[in-house]
């Protein structure tokens, strides 16, 4: 893959993988498929995740001689969503243009400190300098960001609503122009920028038509900093690729409870929170509460081989986990316990040999 695709796979992102798998194979070996929705409006099936998923599941249809269950195409290309498996992959550009002197950079610059990136960018337009210049200023800037996808702009008012035309029509550079920016319109255009899949149009209309980001945090207490950001990731998309791996659960609920507990037993473990060892654990975690919540649980073998090598870990996890238990009214079997405690046993494992 790393060839055919031209990526940098992180170790990481390969045993999250294998972890995966294994968890994939038990499950078809038990008959207990994964129920995905079957209209995926987050799956684009000719973007480089899907194509990526879908060749893993071929090449372990052919090496295996089994047959896996297509949902675990989309299953998987929203796990390498949520990973950076290539810094080539492009993004729209944000560019917001203001008249006065500071409007358009303080902006930019608080939409890029609550996501952690360097992603919009900010150009104002003094009261006494002429529009020509200002023009000029603004497209050598989408020169600069652009990424071969386009650029969003958004402005305040007058001439500036005109520069996003005028600046294609002069440059070939596509961009779309949204009118009487604020501070929520510019997170959330930054943020969804930064989604792999996403067009212009597409950005532009979402933009325009939901104000997501404002408040999102409003119903989640106690969450300050989440972990997802301090991976870096973006929180809103963790939850919606979440949601689409879901039917029963609120994901919003059960995320930041899932956090907590990522949190209480990598601390208890003395392990890093190592983002691929996060996702890992937020994907899994999230489909077994689903699984529990259904009564269909997943049993696991050779349980006395891992309750005597792991011992404390399965102790330590399986007492984290009463919060989930107590939260929902559900009793999560052995048998998923023991899976979570595997993953945890490769971190740990694996950290070791880093050392």
């Amino acid at each position: 893959m790393e060839q055919e695709y031209d990526l940098q796979i992180p170790v990481q992102v390969f045993h999250g993988l294998v972890l995966h798998v294994e968890t994939m194979l038990e499950r078809i070996r038990q008959n207990k498929p994964l129920t995905l929705p079957e209209n995926n409006s987050v799956i684009n099936k000719n973007d480089i995740y899907y194509q990526i998923s879908k060749h893993i599941i071929t090449s372990l249809e052919q090496k295996l001689q089994i047959t896996i269950p297509k949902q675990e195409i989309i299953l998987i290309s929203l796990c390498l969503q949520t990973l950076n498996i290539s810094n080539k992959i492009s993004h729209i550009g944000v560019l917001v243009l203001t008249h006065g002197y500071h409007a358009a950079t303080d902006f930019a610059n608080v939409a890029n400190r609550l996501l952690d990136v360097k992603h919009a960018h900010g150009l104002c337009m003094p009261l006494e300098e002429k529009v020509s210049l200002a023009l000029e200023r603004a497209t050598k800037l989408v020169k600069k960001i652009d990424e071969g996808k386009g650029v969003l702009i958004l402005s305040d008012m007058g001439s500036l609503t005109t520069f996003g035309e005028l600046i294609t029509k002069s440059t070939g550079i596509k961009t779309c122009t949204l009118r009487m920016v604020s501070t929520p319109m510019v997170i959330e255009a930054t943020r969804k920028a930064l989604l792999p899949t996403i067009s212009l149009e597409q950005l532009a209309n979402e933009v325009v038509t939901q104000s997501y980001y404002v408040g999102i945090n409003a119903s989640i207490p106690n969450q300050t900093p989440l972990i997802a950001e301090k991976f870096n990731f973006d929180f809103n998309k963790i939850i919606n690729l979440i949601e689409n791996t879901l039917v029963f659960i609120d994901a919003r609920k059960a995320v930041p409870l899932l956090e907590g507990i990522f949190a209480d037993i990598t601390s208890r473990l003395n392990l890093r929170q190592d983002p691929s060892l996060y996702i890992k654990f937020m994907f899994h975690t999230s489909c077994m509460l689903e699984r529990a919540i259904r009564n269909d649980q997943m049993e696991y073998g050779s349980l006395s081989t891992l309750l005597i090598r792991h011992n404390n870990m399965y102790n330590i996890i399986k007492d984290s986990f009463t919060i989930l238990e107590r939260t929902y009214g559900i009793n999560i079997y052995s048998g998923e316990l023991y899976y979570i405690t595997e993953i945890f046993a490769i971190a740990e494992q694996n950290s070791n040999t880093a050392l």
